[in-house]
C-alpha cells in the first residue's frame, strides 16, 4: 500500500520548555491581536519553533484544546509561506501564541487573518530595529546591580 503524498507544509518544531518559553518572552517582540499575542524571538538559521499556552481563562479543556488544534492548524499552514516568501530568505525565529478569550468565538479564516498580518509585521520589521541577537534596543537582563538599602 502506498503512502499518501500530501502537498501540505510539515508542522514547525515546537517549543517544549519553560526556559524556551521564557527567553522569547524576555527578548521578543509582541504583536497583539483580539485573538491572540504573538511573541516573535528572531533566529539564525532558518528554523521555525512554535509554542502555544491556552489558559483555563480561555474555557474547558475540551474549547482550550480546540483553540490549541486550531492554532497549530493555522501555524502549519501559514507560518513558511509568510516568514520565506519566493523574493526572500527563509527568517528563522521562536515564536509563542497566547491565546485570548476572543479567538473561542472567532471564525478559522479571521483567526489566520490575524496570524498572517501579524507575522507579516515581524517580516517586515527592520533587523537594525531588534538589535544584537533579535533583542529590542535599550533592554536589560535584569542584570542592574542592586542598590543597598
Amino acid at each position: 500500500m502506498q503512502e499518501p503524498t500530501s502537498s501540505a507544509p510539515a508542522p514547525p518544531e515546537r517549543l517544549r520548555s519553560s526556559r524556551q518559553f521564557r527567553v522569547v518572552y524576555e527578548r521578543g517582540l509582541k504583536f497583539h491581536t483580539p485573538y491572540f499575542s504573538l511573541f516573535v524571538l528572531p533566529k539564525d538559521g532558518p528554523v521555525v519553533r512554535i509554542g502555544l499556552t491556552v489558559t483555563r481563562k480561555i474555557g474547558g479543556a475540551v474549547v482550550r484544546n480546540r483553540c490549541k488544534r486550531r492554532l497549530r492548524e493555522i501555524a502549519r499552514r501559514h507560518t513558511l509561506p509568510v516568514l520565506a516568501p519566493p523574493d526572500q530568505d527563509a527568517r528563522g525565529c521562536d515564536i509563542i501564541i497566547n491565546a485570548k478569550p476572543g479567538l473561542v468565538g472567532a471564525g478559522f479564516a479571521e483567526i489566520g487573518e490575524a496570524y498572517v498580518k501579524a507575522l507579516a509585521r515581524f517580516r517586515d520589521t527592520r533587523p537594525e530595529a531588534l538589535g544584537e541577537g533579535g533583542r529590542r534596543p535599550n533592554e536589560t537582563d535584569g542584570d542592574l546591580p542592586v542598590a543597598p538599602l
